[in-house]
């Protein structure tokens, strides 16, 4: 991939030689530039939406982790600062569980 001009700017003294472009190590770029092509990996995540527990709730949260763990963490957060439940009942939990829905993302 050939650098363009904005990328052959110098650096002295720590400022840009371009003030309106950021600093970055041109030399890191050209020995390791971008792949033509990246590989893209398939990973799966844990999901929940709070319309998937209450849909009649009206709550946009939604959340995605790799763990169930991770997630049930953060549910419970939420709910707690969202929905002033200073912790979740036990059938309440059976049904956040029951809607946790496995997804693949490709990153």
């Amino acid at each position: 991939m050939p650098l363009d001009e904005t990328d052959l700017y110098t650096v002295q003294d720590g400022k840009s030689a371009k003030e309106d472009f950021p600093t970055r190590c041109v030399d890191c770029y050209q020995l390791n530039p971008k792949p033509e092509e990246e590989v893209m990996a398939d990973k799966q995540y844990k999901q929940l939406e709070c319309l998937d527990v209450q849909p009649s709730g009206g709550c946009g949260f939604q959340v995605r982790t790799e763990t169930e763990a991770e997630l049930m963490q953060l549910v419970a957060t939420h709910a707690k600062q969202c929905h002033k439940l200073d912790s979740i009942p036990q059938e309440m939990a059976a049904k956040v569980k029951s809607a946790i829905k496995t997804v693949t993302v490709t990153v």
